[in-house]
């Protein structure tokens, strides 16, 4: 059995990176792999980490410029290496990945480095794509991040959901509502998820059909008042419902009518995921790596990003034609069949089997 150590940047759940993550420790074959897990602080991440049956070691990674406590972190990593007995090194995010670059100095260890966005790192991603043994993609679009030469240690494994049914609790505190209903989940924090881009379309959408969006997701104070205000400009304050972090996102999308992404920039959302999962169709940009999940026209549309015009068209065509909703969530529920967790694990197993093999 071999033991890989995982790293993630956050203590507790701030988006699908952490939930993927996750994900991969539950469905990992325990026959093959020892998952221990290192958390910056005590946390959801590491409650539920443990619920898994992983291990947790707290290592606290500072930023790399922070002088001595950035030393006395590489060394600690580089214990925690050598005293579990590590055989592989998963990280998530370039700050583990720059730290496990340097704690694993002269050991034996491959490091397989995780890619969940396609924000580029510039210089940072120059340094660390020659020194790790894999890159795993959430996403095949992603490889425009690297040069040539790296694309060859690249490989798109596109995250995984649980697929049993679910049953839902009734959700509980919700606003009243009343078809159409439109959920956007994603976090409230400086723009990125494009909240504000529905904002601006939703008064071309209303010309047509009466309806109410849910914004849900933790918020930044500045951006939160921000949309609010927005909102309220524009003569939305009674159909836009601001309903912050529910751990019951999913169930909330189960009861909408369309789910709607219109990020910048993303990864590989699984809120889409769990949304085809419920049968709902999607509207969301064509940015990273959504037009490898969403087919345009089949179980959802794809838009330009920052483009409230053409989110509306999208919106008003969907949700006046109530057989075309029906038709795209059946077919997006189809299609998420092909994103099991079970899948997403098998295919991460199989990079560590090429990295181990490549050191033995």
């Amino acid at each position: 059995m071999k033991t890989v150590l995982y790293t993630t940047p956050f203590a507790d759940i701030f988006g699908g990176g952490q939930e993927s993550l996750l994900v991969l420790l539950g469905a990992l074959d325990r026959a093959k792999y020892r998952p221990l897990l290192a958390v910056p602080a005590e946390g959801e991440v590491a409650r539920r980490a443990r619920e898994l049956g992983c291990e947790v070691r707290v290592l606290d990674l500072p930023a790399v410029r922070s002088g001595l406590s950035a030393v006395k972190a590489c060394l600690a990593f580089r214990r925690l290496l050598q005293s579990d007995g590590v055989d592989l090194i998963h990280t998530d995010g370039p700050r583990s990945t720059f730290y496990a670059v340097w704690a694993r100095g002269g050991l034996a260890i491959p490091l397989v480095w995780h890619i969940r966005n396609d924000e580029k790192d510039g210089l940072l991603d120059r340094y660390l794509e020659g020194r790790v043994d894999r890159i795993i993609l959430v996403a095949k679009v992603l490889e425009a991040r690297f040069s040539k030469r790296t694309r060859a240690r690249c490989v798109a494994i596109h995250n995984g959901i649980d697929l049993s049914a679910i049953k839902h609790e009734t959700p509980e505190g919700l606003p009243p509502h009343q078809p159409p209903l439109l959920v956007c989940p994603g976090r409230l924090d400086g723009g990125h998820k494009g909240q504000d881009v529905l904002l601006e379309a939703l008064p071309r959408v209303r010309e047509r059909a009466n309806a109410s969006v849910w914004f849900i997701g933790d918020e930044q104070k500045d951006y939160g008042l921000k949309l609010r205000a927005r909102a309220k400009a524009l003569g939305l304050s009674d159909c836009v419902h601001f309903l912050g972090f529910r751990k019951d996102a999913r169930a909330l999308m189960a009861l909408c009518d369309v789910v709607v992404l219109p990020s910048l920039h993303e990864g590989f959302p699984r809120v889409l995921l769990e949304a085809m999962a419920e049968g709902k169709p999607v509207v969301a940009s064509k940015v990273g790596g959504i037009p490898e999940l969403v087919e345009d026209g089949e179980t959802g549309f794809l838009v330009p990003p920052s483009d409230p015009q053409s989110l509306a068209a999208a919106l008003r065509e969907i949700l006046s034609a109530p057989s075309l909703m029906k038709r795209m969530g059946e077919a997006g529920r189809v299609r998420v069949a092909g994103f099991s967790s079970q899948a997403m694990a098998r295919a991460v197993e199989r990079v560590y089997e090429e990295a181990l093999a490549a050191i033995s």
